[in-house]
């Protein structure tokens, strides 16, 4: 409990060389120990559990020959949380995107990525001249490089 107390309480992040400490930032926290544990009960009534299981933040990425696991897996999510919308995505040719890669299935066993592009992408960036801490203006530009 006291873990627990410690995690819900101190939020504290560094910037500009001094530390802050956040307030009122307990919900996130919460329902991220909830959706694991929810995610956990979900995965283990399924017989055929997905070999590939991906997170990053909210999305999950399931790889797998279990087109009848995901649908259940999507089904028991919304059944148990209906306020909460869960999308599913199946693969044409192989691939399928996630985030700003795109994920092929090769030879029936191995994974290869490349970068992928969202039809909807501007390549618009932060303006050199905007008011953003220089840090943010630095990240954008080796993250492109």
């Amino acid at each position: 409990m006291d873990l627990i107390k410690h995690v819900l309480t101190s939020t504290y992040f560094l910037y500009d060389s001094l530390f802050y400490k956040k307030k009122g930032r307990v919900v996130p926290v919460v329902a991220k120990f909830y959706m694991k544990h929810f995610e956990q009960g979900v995965i283990s009534t399924v017989i055929n559990k997905p070999p590939h299981w991906y997170k990053y933040v909210d999305k999950k990425l399931l790889i797998g020959h279990m087109e009848r696991g995901v649908t259940r897996i999507s089904e028991t999510f919304k059944c148990y949380l209906p306020k909460i919308k869960f999308t599913t995505e199946t693969e044409e040719n192989a691939a399928l995107p996630f985030l700003d890669i795109l994920v092929t299935v090769r030879f029936d066993v191995m994974l290869w990525h490349t970068t992928n592009r969202k039809p909807t992408n501007t390549d618009l960036y932060l303006h050199t001249k905007s008011e953003h801490h220089p840090a943010q203006k630095l990240a954008i530009l080796a993250t492109q490089v």
